[in-house]
């Protein structure tokens, strides 16, 4: 029976042949599951001498054929994760795609069921596909040092086959993209193609980022059958023209309403004065109050507590369809800078907030 490695050991850490990405734990735990060595059986090598892999280099596993990763640990199960995890580093960027979303009328009632936004089925769409590509992820070889008692396992992906399923993945999004790209040429009204702009921008980043993945496995990527810029400027464009108002009330609103506008400008679109004629009206009030001072702070210490609320309305159909409320809490010597501070906080909140809740409102329309 194996004697267990040492704690040395233990502190060894897994390394791949070709180390782009550092190493994550969310990814591990991503592929943990993947059954795609099920079909394949290691090669279990106890002693002997030390096969090529282990030093980075494989004549059964060529670089130009697959993607190695080499593991190490305690034991046979650990070894053979840390490899698998040292091939999902390439897709880290894709597995741990998250999309943060925010509860809109589009998103929560339609036929009683919840949808989810535009953007957020892309990025599944993108989750997908990445997975399906480390299903291919198999373990060929384990080896054990027979001085050591380190564990050793070799984890390859066939770069032809993993390829294939994200030329497929790719493709897919290029007849979206062009499908939207048709309605935005067509569409005559500000908001129609400010709709189509922003699912094509979505499309679009969703499909330079598989196509950067797609680079590493084939060394080549999917040509664009579209001018990529041309679009862009022309998304850019569409965006630049939907008006968007922007009221503010309440203490510190000259500070709120530049959260606020700076989350339009980074979106493209251009903030109008209140009572303008507007696609989009945001409208925010805000309240200002002193808390106690806790009892194991100073004394002679401000709190102040700031919450805006945010209402967004489609002008044209004249409805409320988003609501947010944030807050903020700041405390300083002076009751006047603590206020500021919540006035700054809100506004910083706000800029994050609010971009998301537009992007999520306009794609899923």
């Amino acid at each position: 029976m194996q004697r267990r490695a040492p704690a040395a050991a233990a502190a060894k850490t897994a390394r791949t042949d070709t180390p782009w990405l550092p190493a994550a734990a969310a990814v591990l735990a991503a592929v943990a599951g993947l059954n795609g060595c099920a079909a394949h059986k290691a090669v279990l090598a106890a002693g002997g001498v030390k096969p090529d892999w282990v030093d980075g280099h494989s004549s059964q596993y060529p670089d130009s054929a697959y993607l190695r990763g080499v593991g190490m640990g305690d034991n046979r199960q650990d070894a053979e994760s840390s490899a698998r995890g040292q091939i999902a580093q390439y897709f880290s960027s894709l597995v741990t795609v998250q999309t943060q979303t925010f509860s809109s009328e589009a998103e929560k009632t339609q036929g009683g069921k919840t949808q989810s936004s535009f953007e957020d089925k892309v990025s599944r769409d993108i989750r997908v596909a990445s997975r399906q590509t480390l299903e291919g992820v198999r373990i060929a070889a384990d080896w054990t040092d027979p001085q050591t008692h380190t564990y050793y396992a070799l984890a390859v992906l066939d770069r032809a086959k993993a390829s294939a399923v994200m030329r497929d993945k790719i493709q897919t999004f290029d007849r979206q993209c062009s499908q939207w790209q048709s309605q935005f040429l067509s569409a005559s009204g500000a908001f129609q193609k400010a709709k189509a702009a922003m699912k094509l921008l979505s499309l679009m980043k969703a499909r330079a980022k598989l196509n950067d993945q797609l680079r590493l496995l084939d060394g080549q990527g999917l040509p664009t059958p579209f001018d990529a810029a041309s679009v862009k400027t022309q998304a850019a464009q569409a965006l630049s023209v939907l008006v968007v108002s922007v009221a503010v009330e309440g203490p510190g609103a000259s500070r709120i309403r530049s959260g606020i506008v700076n989350a339009l400008s980074a979106l493209g679109l251009s903030a109008a004065k209140p009572g303008a004629a507007a696609d989009i009206a945001i409208n925010a009030h805000v309240q200002t109050q002193a808390l106690e001072v806790p009892a194991d702070t100073d004394p002679g210490w401000h709190w102040i507590r700031s919450q805006a609320v945010v209402d967004f309305t489609d002008e044209r159909a004249g409805r409320t369809f988003l609501s947010l409320k944030t807050d903020d809490r700041e405390a300083s010597v002076s009751e006047q800078e603590a206020k500021q501070r919540s006035y700054l906080g809100l506004a910083a909140g706000l800029t994050k907030k609010v971009g998301q809740a537009l992007t999520d409102y306009l794609e899923s329309q």
